[in-house]
């Protein structure tokens, strides 16, 4: 039931009859009814507004969760070549290969450090004798039926998102039947809002598109690139590597190059707490950290190290060195590390698997 009136909605007046403003003549009766009917279309412009909106939300989120999915297998090469945003570790651009005067032990090594990269990753790898580097596994290959599993739900979203589009094509015929008035004008407001979310939602199904074609058309046997101190590449194939899945490591063979390999640190050697260590990456770059403890990841079955800075992806299969340049661990890039760290497979694990 409406509300009694005290004063006009017209003309604010005081009212003193029922049925009629004395002052402007407005008929309370039609006032009212005309109140309602515009509520009646409001709710009925909202709801379709929610509607169309909520579609194209929903199908925004899922796209976001499959794209962010998929695309995971991939990271390596979307991440910047720069640190972590909570990097606090020092950075150290060393001196070229070239020079006169000698390079320290741990400085020395950093000619046996390569960037590796595949059609789906990029990161780090390095010399452990003449002709054998090692690196992280998931930068050269990925999980076959995760990805089927991913793209499966793509296809899943990617209908979703085509019965979304027809719901708004639906409302702009209704659109262009309807008679001039404000519900029409409501109507035109939230099919432009699903146009732009629409839109949004199109380019990003396009992205991921391009993602899962680009990586079904590598599988088969792709080529790794290895890039060298000097600049210069060296191609190998796939299958000549030989990998660790369960460490995350994977060994690549190369031949016809002149690389000082790195040493590694005697079996059974110990750091202690606090211990400098320097990430030796990709771009003759170093990472000044420390030792500060074993800890636990999903993706291993024993202790991996703890440091006390973190590092971004592209770093990832990069040698752990002390400061006499002996290698203790190498570098591994996951979203589980406790906030602010970094972890590192110990050298020792691997050098038993890859016998070196």
């Amino acid at each position: 039931m409406a509300k009694p009136l005290i004063n006009c909605p017209k003309c604010k007046k005081k009212i003193t009859n029922r049925f009629e403003c004395r002052n402007c003549g407005l008929i309370f009766d039609r006032y009212f009814k005309a109140e309602a009917r515009k509520q009646e279309i409001e709710k009925k412009r909202a709801a379709q507004r929610a509607r169309i909106t909520r579609i194209f939300s929903v199908i925004l989120g899922l796209i976001v969760v499959v794209g962010a999915a998929g695309a995971g297998y991939y990271y390596y090469q979307n991440q910047q070549d720069s640190p972590a945003s909570n990097l606090v570790a020092t950075t150290t651009t060393l001196p070229a290969t070239g020079q006169d005067e000698p390079l320290a032990d741990s400085d020395e090594a950093i000619i046996a450090t390569v960037a590796v990269q595949s059609p789906w990753g990029r990161g780090t790898g390095f010399f452990v004798d003449e002709t054998r580097l090692l690196t992280s596994n998931n930068i050269i290959t990925f999980d076959a039926d995760q990805l089927e599993s991913d793209r499966q739900n793509y296809e899943a979203f990617k209908t979703q998102f085509e019965e979304a589009n027809a719901n708004l094509n639906s409302a702009k015929e209704r659109y262009e039947s309807m008679a001039d008035g404000p519900e029409k004008e409501g109507l035109l407001e939230i099919i432009t809002d699903g146009e732009q979310q629409a839109q949004a939602a199109e380019q990003e199904l396009a992205r991921l598109e391009s993602i899962y074609s680009d990586a079904e058309s590598l599988t088969d046997n792709p080529v790794i690139t290895i890039t060298f101190s000097d600049g210069t590449t060296q191609e190998v194939e796939a299958n000549t590597i030989q990998n660790s899945q369960e460490l995350n490591l994977a060994m690549i063979s190369v031949y016809g190059i002149a690389v000082e390999p790195y040493q590694i640190a005697p079996p059974g050697s110990v750091l202690e707490e606090g211990e400098e260590l320097r990430i030796v990456g990709p771009s003759r770059t170093t990472i000044s950290t420390n030792y500060t403890g074993t800890t636990n990841l999903p993706e291993f079955s024993g202790s991996i190290l703890l440091l006390g800075n973190s590092f971004s992806s592209s770093y990832s299969g990069s040698p752990v060195v002390d400061t006499e340049g002996l290698v203790r661990g190498i570098a591994f890039f996951s979203a589980d590390a406790p906030a602010g760290s970094g972890t590192a497979i110990p050298v020792d694990i691997a050098a038993q698997e890859f016998n070196f």
